[in-house]
C-alpha cells in the first residue's frame, strides 16, 4: 500500500483506510462488550461488531474488483481516525446506553458517507466516481442495518 501523503491518497489507500476504520469500529464494539452489564447494550455492540466486520469485507470486495488503473488514482482524502470520531461523538465509556451506541456506529456511517460523497463530486474519472458512488450506497445499507439491529434489540 502506498502512503497516504498529506491531503492526497490513492483509492486503494483509501479503500484500505475504510477498511480498517470498520475493523477497528468491530474491535471497539466488542471491547465495550466486556465492559458493559447491560444485556440490551451487549447485545447491540455484538450486532454492531458483526455489521462492522461485514462492512470491513465489503470493502475488500470493492478493491478486489476495482480495475488497477481506478485503484491508483489520487483524490484528494483527509484520513480520519476512530479516535477522532469518538472524541466527535464524546467518547465511549463503561455505563453507555443502547442510544449512544447506535448514536456512535450512525456517526461512522455518517462520516463516510459525506467523505464517499464528497470523493465521487470531485471524482476525475468516471470509474473512480461509479465506485465511490458504490460506497456511499454500501455504507447507506449499513446505516439501515445499523438501525434495524437497534430496533431488534429495543423490541426484545
Amino acid at each position: 500500500m502506498q502512503s497516504v501523503s498529506g491531503n492526497w491518497a490513492t483509492v486503494n489507500d483509501i479503500l484500505h483506510l475504510t477498511g480498517t476504520l470498520h475493523h477497528q469500529a468491530s474491535v471497539l464494539f466488542s471491547q465495550l462488550r466486556e465492559t458493559t452489564q447491560k444485556e440490551r447494550v451487549d447485545m447491540v455492540m455484538k450486532l454492531l461488531a458483526e455489521l462492522e466486520e461485514k462492512q470491513a469485507s465489503a470493502v475488500a470486495r470493492v478493491s478486489d474488483d476495482a480495475s488497477k488503473s481506478t485503484l491508483s488514482e489520487w483524490h484528494r482524502f483527509e484520513p480520519t481516525a476512530i479516535k477522532d470520531l469518538l472524541e466527535e461523538g464524546h467518547g465511549c465509556h463503561d455505563d453507555m446506553a443502547t442510544e449512544e451506541v447506535i448514536k456512535l456506529a450512525l456517526l461512522l456511517n455518517e462520516h463516510l458517507i459525506d467523505t464517499f460523497e464528497s470523493l465521487a463530486s470531485e471524482a476525475g474519472s468516471q470509474e473512480s466516481r461509479q465506485l465511490f458512488e458504490g460506497m456511499c450506497e454500501l455504507e447507506r445499507s449499513q446505516r439501515i442495518a445499523t438501525v434495524r439491529s437497534a430496533m431488534s434489540v429495543n423490541d426484545w
